[in-house]
């Protein structure tokens, strides 16, 4: 059998209005002192948030019981831009990062692994600052006070650093080419197959913003299925859509094939 697939990474992407309410509403775990810390980003930036933090510091002492305006930190964190993604481990994402040249900033609490950091903050040299926090369910929510182009290429690096090292470790030969528009082309085939099944060949297309589109081909039976749900969830992604598709390779009574998206 033969499909194609779509394997997304992101769960949701949210502007600075919702970053905004979903601080004052606690429901990421360490966002406010990662929305601080990405908010210093340039001077100009550093001196808006003392200036924040001095019209907060006279709004609580004329409001006593601490209430927050929603405008005034919406005003302070205009350009804030996160993507909540499906990895709940953060270490193959640092891994990524750290191949697009950020540097991983000194962590909240040193004697603890990544994966349970209130937050982790990432920088280039030039300034660029990413950071890392976790939603209400323990997943990876990347956040930037920059363009949000930087959080796509960075989930981009993430799923093609992972695609190439699940398939190296199944064995595959593979061959891979970066197209003019960014997006990462990956050819892999099988060299043995002890199912006797056929030897499959996988397509993988990532695009920019990290989802890949994959075609799995020239198997008999329902093992490309398979082989899609392991290629989502070694780049930490959701399947989101599958596909049977035209015969292109059939085996002698094999059924239609299928088309895949993650």
């Amino acid at each position: 059998m033969s499909n194609t697939a779509v394997v997304t990474p992101v769960a949701d992407s949210t502007g600075g209005a919702g970053i905004a309410a979903t601080m004052i509403g606690g429901c990421i775990l360490g966002i406010a002192a990662a929305a601080v810390w990405l908010s210093q980003e340039t001077e100009q930036d550093r001196k808006a948030v003392e200036e924040y933090r001095e019209a907060r510091r006279r709004e609580l002492l004329e409001n006593p019981l601490g209430r927050t305006d929603l405008r005034t930190v919406h005003e302070a964190w205009p350009q804030l831009r996160a993507e909540s993604l499906y990895i709940s481990n953060p270490e193959t994402l640092v891994q990524s990062a750290q191949r697009l040249g950020y540097r991983l900033e000194p962590l909240a609490d040193v004697k603890k692994p990544l994966r349970y950091q209130p937050h982790i903050f990432l920088q280039k040299p030039s300034g660029e600052r990413l950071a890392i926090s976790y939603n209400e369910d323990r997943r990876v929510v990347l956040t930037t006070a920059g363009d949000d182009s930087r959080l796509r290429h960075l989930v981009r690096q993430h799923t093609v650093d992972r695609a190439l090292d699940h398939l190296q470790k199944k064995g595959l030969s593979i061959q891979t080419a970066t197209l003019s528009n960014g997006e990462v082309q990956i050819l892999a085939r099988e060299k043995t197959n002890q199912r006797r099944d056929g030897l499959a060949e996988i397509k993988a297309q990532v695009r920019n913003d990290g989802t890949a589109w994959i075609d799995v081909d020239r198997l008999q039976g329902n093992r490309c299925n398979e082989i899609v749900q392991e290629f989502a969830e070694a780049v930490g992604g959701q399947v989101t859509e599958m596909k049977m598709k035209a015969v292109s390779f059939q085996l002698p009574g094999e059924p239609a094939k299928t088309n895949i998206k993650i």
